[in-house]
C-alpha cells in the first residue's frame, strides 16, 4: 500500500501557522507531491517554506521544495519525527540509532542531541516536542520511549 503526502497538509499548516486558525475545508484540495513505499512521519516546514518528511521503512529524510518535487534530503538510518530549531538546524528521532539527532541545515549529522533520559537509553524514539523558555528551546522529556 502506498501512502501520499499532500500539499493540502502543507497548506494546512502554513495557514495555521500564519492566522492560527483552520482554514475553510472547502477551498482545500489534495495534491499529490509524493508518494513513499510505506508512511511518512515527522512533517514539518523549515523558515523558508520547504517541508521534510520521514519515509519509514527507509533511511532517508525527504525535502519538499517550492517547486513541490521531493528529493532524499539526509539519510540517517531510520528516521521518524523531525522539528527544525530557529538557527535552522534538525532534531530527528532516529530509532536504529537509538537517538535522537542533531543535524545542520543542509542534512549533515552533527551528532546526538539525545541518548538517554532520566538515565535510561532511548530505545526506539518516535516523536519529539519543542518548548520556549525564554526565547530557548529545549527537548521535552520523552521518557515514554525508553
Amino acid at each position: 500500500m502506498r501512502t501520499t503526502l499532500s500539499l493540502a497538509v502543507a497548506s494546512w499548516i502554513v495557514a495555521l501557522s500564519a492566522s492560527a486558525q483552520l482554514p475553510d475545508p472547502t477551498t482545500v484540495q489534495p495534491v499529490l507531491v509524493s508518494q513513499v513505499p510505506r508512511y511518512s512521519e515527522g512533517v514539518c516546514l523549515d523558515h523558508e517554506g520547504r517541508l521534510y518528511f520521514s519515509a519509514t521503512g527507509t533511511k532517508l529524510v525527504y525535502i519538499v521544495g517550492p517547486d513541490g518535487k521531493a528529493a532524499a534530503w539526509s539519510d540517517t538510518g531510520g528516521p521518524n519525527g523531525h522539528k527544525v530549531l530557529g538557527d535552522g538546524s534538525h532534531l530527528v528521532c532516529d530509532v536504529h540509532r537509538h537517538a535522537v539527532l542533531h543535524l545542520d541545515a543542509s542534512g549533515k549529522i552533527l551528532g546526538s542531541a539525545a541518548e538517554s533520559c532520566d538515565g535510561k537509553p532511548l530505545r526506539e524514539p518516535n516523536d519529539l516536542t519543542l518548548r520556549s523558555e525564554e526565547h530557548t528551546s529545549e527537548l521535552q522529556s520523552p521518557c515514554n520511549l525508553v
